[in-house]
């Protein structure tokens, strides 16, 4: 069974989509996925820097690539982002309707 406690909330699929459109990352930390949205802001911090690095050098065929591949990874942190927060509302309205959330006094069943 999850561990779901009563004081959880629901997710906007909106709200994480548009803080993953402002930096790669801040969808899944505001979904509770903090090492995933640490992992991707690191990931795109550091394609980003690659990229750069590249178009100091004028290297740009390499830029343009690196550039590619932080695009791709922002808009796979968006999608992420958005389905993990409805999975997490799917999940939630399941445990609640099943009466299987813990409460945080007990970590008891509530129908139990």
């Amino acid at each position: 069974m999850e561990n779901l406690e009563e004081g959880e909330i629901k997710k906007s699929p909106g709200v994480a989509t548009v803080l993953s459109f402002l930096y790669c990352g801040l969808g899944q930390i505001y979904n509770g996925q903090i090492l995933r949205g640490i992992l991707y802001m690191i990931s795109y911090g550091i394609l980003i820097g690659i990229a750069i690095a590249y178009l100091s050098a004028s290297l740009i065929p390499a830029f343009f690539i690196f550039l590619i591949l932080c695009f791709i990874l922002w808009i796979t942190g968006m999608v992420n982002a958005n389905k993990a927060a409805k999975r997490i509302n799917i999940r939630l309205d399941y445990f609640r309707r099943k009466g299987e959330l813990k409460t945080k006094e007990t970590n008891l069943c509530l129908d139990c």
